[in-house]
C-alpha cells in the first residue's frame, strides 16, 4: 500500500518532490517506493527524464487503475468508519442542558466513544420532534401524550446567592428576607416564592418586586454576579454550591410540583435509548445530584 500511495500521489502531481510533501515524507522516499513498485512490477513506470514527471504508457495505464482502485479503498474506509459511529440526537431543557448535563457529557463521551451526541434545546417533545430528537430529558409532569417517559430526579427549590453579595449585603435572615433583592422566575408556572416562604414560616409570602427572568440560567447568572438572591432549582446550581460560586442560605427547601423526566418516541433507537437511560440514571443517582 506504500508503494502504491507514493505512485498515486507521484502520478498525479508529476513529482517526487510534491508527493512527498503530501505523504508528509521525503523526495527520496518516495522515488525509493516508485523504484520498489517497478522492481516488483518488472514494468518501468515513468520516462527518467528532467521535471516534470512523465508517466510511460504502462505508467498511464496503472495509475489509471490504481487511482480508482484507490479511491474504492478510502470509501469503503469511511463507510466502515461512520457505521461503527452512532448518531444521537438528544434534547434537554435548556437551563440543565447548560447548567448540568453539558458539562458532564464528556464523561458520557468516555464511556461511549463510538456514540456522537448532538445536543438542541426543547421544553415540549413537539420541539424534539422538529430537532430530530427521539430521546429527551424534560422538566414537567411525566404525562406528554404519544410519547413513553421516566422519572429521572424530583427536584427542590431553595435560595441562593453568591458569597460576594453576602459581603456587601450581609447574610439575610427570614425575617430580613424582604429587604434584600429578590430574583424572581417571569414563568407564573415556576415562581416558587410563595411556596417556599410558606414552607419556611413566614408570615409574609408574596414577593411583588424584584427582577424577572423568563430563563433559569439568566436568573443564576445574576446571582453569580451578586445581584441578588435566587430561588432555584437545586441541581441547577450543584456545580456552583460545590465550588463555592455560590451559597445556600437556608437549610428549609421546597420540593417542585415538576421534575426531570426521561423522555423518548416508539421510533427511538432502542439501543441508544437504554444507552443514554443507563448513564442517566447513574449520574442522577449519585448523592449530591439529588435536591436536599
Amino acid at each position: 500500500m506504500q508503494t502504491l500511495r507514493a505512485f498515486d500521489e507521484a502520478s498525479k502531481r508529476s513529482s517526487f518532490t510534491a508527493a512527498g510533501e503530501a505523504l508528509s515524507i521525503s523526495q527520496s522516499a518516495v522515488s525509493q517506493q516508485v523504484g520498489l513498485l517497478e522492481h516488483t512490477l518488472g514494468v518501468k513506470l515513468f520516462k527518467r527524464r528532467p521535471h516534470p514527471l512523465v508517466l510511460t504508457e504502462a505508467g498511464s495505464k496503472f495509475a489509471a487503475a490504481i487511482g480508482r482502485a484507490l479511491d474504492l479503498v478510502e470509501q469503503a474506509t469511511l463507510e466502515l468508519q461512520q457505521a461503527s459511529q452512532r448518531s444521537l440526537v438528544l434534547a434537554a431543557t435548556p437551563s440543565l442542558a447548560t447548567r448540568w448535563l453539558t458539562p458532564r457529557l464528556s464523561r458520557f463521551g468516555k464511556l461511549h466513544n463510538d456514540v456522537e451526541v448532538t445536543l438542541y434545546p426543547a421544553f415540549e417533545p413537539s420541539q424534539m420532534r422538529r430537532a430530530g430528537a427521539e430521546i429527551g430529558i424534560l422538566y414537567g409532569t411525566g404525562n406528554w401524550r404519544g410519547w413513553n417517559s421516566e422519572l429521572l430526579a424530583r427536584e427542590s427549590v431553595y435560595p441562593v446567592c453568591s458569597p460576594g453579595f453576602i459581603v456587601n449585603y450581609g447574610r439575610p435572615t427570614l425575617e430580613s428576607l424582604f429587604s434584600y433583592t429578590l430574583l424572581r422566575d417571569a414563568d407564573i408556572r415556576h415562581e416558587y416564592w410563595p411556596t417556599w416562604l410558606r414552607v419556611a414560616g413566614s408570615k409574609r409570602q408574596i414577593v411583588d418586586r424584584g427582577p424577572r427572568y423568563d430563563s433559569l440560567t439568566d436568573m443564576i447568572a445574576a446571582a453569580l454576579d451578586g445581584q441578588g438572591i435566587a430561588l432555584t432549582r437545586g441541581l441547577l446550581v450543584l456545580d456552583d454550591l460545590a465550588t463555592g460560586r455560590l451559597v445556600r442560605l437556608f437549610d428549609v427547601e421546597a420540593r417542585s410540583r415538576y421534575a426531570y423526566y426521561l423522555v423518548w418516541s416508539d421510533r427511538a433507537d432502542l439501543t441508544l435509548y437504554q444507552i443514554m437511560r443507563t448513564w442517566l440514571r447513574g449520574e442522577f443517582a449519585f448523592p449530591d445530584n439529588t435536591a436536599r
